[in-house]
This record gives structure tokens, C-alpha cells and sequence, in this order.
């Protein structure tokens, strides 16, 4: 990252000459900017907003090593900060140590300060040089930000957390049974008669509980929508519903207590709604490394998680006792699993769920809500000669699939009244 001598600018004269344009962003009135301008204010603001997190982070490197707040009495140079901004010890804290984090990531620095990462990607690359991944990360730093840039946010989460689970295999350490002793959960009164929570669990297990809370709380969701609707007598917006999505979880799990506790046979396990993931290649090398084999090759790009991104290691997804309790799906590379022709309308069972695998989230290019959440939508619709089959499907969203369907019928009723200009 290109630096400035010391002696041909001065950081106090950079730091006013910052504080005079930010000082006039203050004074624009964006209500008289038009929605495109807006748009690239937005996304200039958000990038702007990087660099200055990159030049913060050096600043206060630069100012940890100096030395300086000791001369003031201060015990360390988070406390200097938090006395003179009023900040929280913990948020203090957090900066300082991120300062000292970016001397190890140096291309992820230089990707901040061109504002092209934001602080939650440096948060990510921050875990992964960490835990003895060091020297690991440090070789495959520049690969690693180059392909971050070409990528959605969650996407780069889930390459981050293959990376991360292929170190960990490298370096011999935290397999899933380490991950599975770490498990616990902590239920207790407060003070003011609230209760409470705190826990953790492994991937599997924790993918599990999120599936079944997901779907609970989607039922309070919609319960909520149904109440709203008839009390307004129109479709209601987020904010008009009775619940928060905060509430709406909290109550979700009081549900699932309840029909715990309201089985008919005690003790006697549930039926695990849940699916597993995993490419042919992983399958065939895992397969092989349980029969014996040595110096077993796994593929480098590999898929190896849950239906919700929670990436899993091939040995948890092959585990007998897993394999007698979920549903495993292994796929090909294509990804072509059925074709039902035009003979139904609607995509239903394991055309339905092979959609859903495939697509992972709603196909709309502004949302990524998860594919247990969608539904199944024909791209050529179905009364435009669209087929039920695997290549006309697509996982769409309820909200999206709203959208799209009020949005064709908008279109037909400007063509029915000009009928020139459709």
C-alpha cells in the first residue's frame, strides 16, 4: 500500500482538510437528489467509509507503537481512545486489536484502503490468521482476497469456512469431535425475572436446531402476516405486524418446549428433518478414507455442509449414526436430478426438493433468503408454455414471488390500455 513521506504531508493537515468535506457532506439535502444519483452516494459512502476503517486501523498501529499514551498515564492505548472519545472499554478494546491483527494481513489492508472489502470481510480474513493458520493464511492471503472480490458476501463466508476447515485438517487440529466437546448451553434467571440464554453448538447439531427454529418462527411469521391482514384489510408492511422477528424467534422456541413436552412418548426421539450436501468427489474420497485407505485425495473445491451453508467436515456428513438419523443427498456436478416434462403444474417431492438443493437460496438477484424458505416457481410460466421440469424451476422467495407476479400483472394491464406502447 502506497505511503506519503512524513516530510511532504501533514497527518493534522489531512485530518482537517477530511473533517472540512465530511463537514459538507453534513449540508446536502438528499430529499432534492434524484434515486440513481442516490444510489452511487450510497455505495461511494459505503466504499469511502472502508478507507477510512483502513486508515484508522494504521493510525492506531502507528499509535500503539509510539508509545505515547504511557507518557499521559494511560495503562494502554485502547484506554487513551476510550477516555477521550467516551467509547466502550469492549469497542476500544476491539479496534486496538484489530490495528495490531492488520500488520499480518497485508493484502487485505491494501483491498480496505482501496475500499473494496468492508470491515466485516477483515473481521472474517481476522479469524481465519488465527489459531496456528498463521503461516497457512500468510501463503494463501492474495489468492483468498483476489477471490473475495469476485464475490457475495455470503459466498465468501462459505469459501472462507471451506478454507478454514481444510487448515484445520493441515495443521491436525480442531476436527469435528473437538468441535462437538465444545457444545453447551446455559439457561438462567435475571435479575428482573427474565431468563437468560447463551450457548453453543457444533455445526451439525447447530444446523439442526436452526432448521427447526427457522421453521417455527416462519410459522409465527405467517401467523402475524394473516392477523395483520385482517385488521388493516390490505397486505400489511414489516413494521405493522405485531411482532418483531426478535419476538417471533423467542416465541418459536417456547413452541418447541412446549411440543417436547407434549409428546405422547416420553424419551422417544423425534423424526430429524434435515439435509446434507456433498459433491461426488468428497463422497467417493470420504468412502475411501472409512474403507482404509491412505493418502486419500480430497477434491480442493468441495461441498460438504448442510442445506443452510453450515459447512460440515465429510467425516460428520458419512457418520453411521448421522446417516440413520438425516437425509444425505450426493450430487453431480450437473446438478440434473429430475425432469417431470409438462405432465403437473406444480413442482411437488423430490423434483420440488432437488430444485431447492440445487438453487440454495431465492434466485431473485436482491435477496438471499434460504431455500427452505422458498418456494418453487416456473421461469417461463407455466400458463406461457413454461414445463414443470428441473431447467424451467427456480427457488423464489414468497415475498419475491409476490413481487414478480403483481409486477407481469401491472405489465398486462398497462397493455390492455395502451396497447401501442406494451
Amino acid at each position: 500500500m502506497d505511503t506519503l513521506p512524513a516530510d511532504e504531508v501533514s497527518a493534522t493537515e489531512v485530518l482537517e482538510e477530511l473533517e472540512r468535506v465530511v463537514g459538507l457532506l453534513g449540508e446536502v439535502d438528499w430529499r432534492g437528489v434524484d434515486g440513481e444519483a442516490l444510489g452511487h452516494v450510497v455505495v461511494g459512502l459505503s466504499a469511502t467509509k472502508a478507507v477510512l476503517v483502513a486508515a484508522e486501523l494504521g493510525a492506531c498501529h502507528a499509535f500503539d507503537r509510539s508509545g505515547y499514551w504511557r507518557s499521559v498515564g494511560a495503562r494502554a492505548p485502547h484506554a487513551f481512545v476510550r477516555r477521550r472519545r467516551r467509547m466502550r472499554d469492549a469497542e476500544a478494546k476491539r479496534q486496538f486489536a484489530r490495528a495490531r491483527k492488520s500488520e499480518d494481513m497485508r493484502h487485505v489492508l491494501a483491498a480496505l484502503a482501496k475500499g473494496r472489502l468492508t470491515l466485516d470481510h477483515f473481521d472474517v480474513f481476522s479469524h481465519a490468521c488465527s489459531s496456528g493458520r498463521e503461516e497457512l493464511f500468510s501463503r494463501d492471503e492474495a489468492i483468498l482476497v483476489a477471490q473475495s472480490l469476485r464475490l457475495s458476501y455470503k459466498d465468501f463466508r462459505q469459501m472462507m469456512a471451506y478454507w478454514i476447515q481444510r487448515a484445520d485438517e493441515a495443521i491436525g487440529r480442531d476436527g469435528p469431535g473437538d468441535r462437538r466437546e465444545g457444545r453447551r448451553v446455559h439457561c438462567s434467571p435475571s435479575i428482573d425475572g427474565t431468563m437468560m440464554l447463551d450457548g453453543q453448538l457444533d455445526g451439525l447439531a447447530g444446523s439442526e436446531f436452526k432448521n427447526e427454529l427457522e421453521r417455527l418462527t416462519d410459522i409465527e411469521f405467517r401467523s402475524d402476516w394473516q392477523a395483520a391482514t385482517e385488521r388493516l384489510g390490505r397486505q400489511p408492511r414489516i413494521d405493522e405486524l405485531d411482532r418483531t422477528p426478535a419476538q417471533r424467534r423467542a416465541d418459536a422456541l417456547v413452541e418447541m418446549a412446549r411440543r417436547s413436552a407434549g409428546t405422547r412418548m416420553p424419551g422417544e426421539p423425534a423424526v430429524r428433518d434435515l439435509t446434507l450436501r456433498m459433491d461426488y468427489a468428497t463422497f467417493v474420497a470420504e468412502v475411501a478414507a472409512m474403507g482404509g485407505t491412505r493418502d486419500v485425495t480430497y477434491p480442493t473445491a468441495r461441498c460438504s455442509e448442510s442445506t443452510d451453508g453450515v459447512i460440515l467436515a465429510p467425516s460428520e456428513i458419512l457418520d453411521p449414526d448421522v446417516a440413520l438419523r438425516v437425509r444425505r443427498i450426493v450430487f453431480d456436478s450437473d446438478g440434473q436430478v429430475l425432469d417431470y416434462g409438462r405432465g403437473r403444474r406444480l413442482f411437488e417431492g423430490a423434483q420440488r426438493a432437488a430444485i431447492l438443493e440445487r438453487d440454495l437460496e431465492c434466485q431473485d438477484p436482491w435477496c438471499e433468503t434460504d431455500a427452505g424458505f422458498c418456494d418453487v416457481d416456473h421461469i417461463t410460466e407455466w400458463e406461457d408454455g413454461g414445463p414443470t421440469d428441473l431447467l424451467n424451476g427456480q427457488a423464489r422467495c414468497p415475498g419475491c414471488n409476490r413481487l414478480k407476479h403483481q409486477r407481469k400483472r401491472q405489465r398486462r394491464v398497462h397493455a390492455m390500455e395502451f396497447p401501442d406502447t406494451a
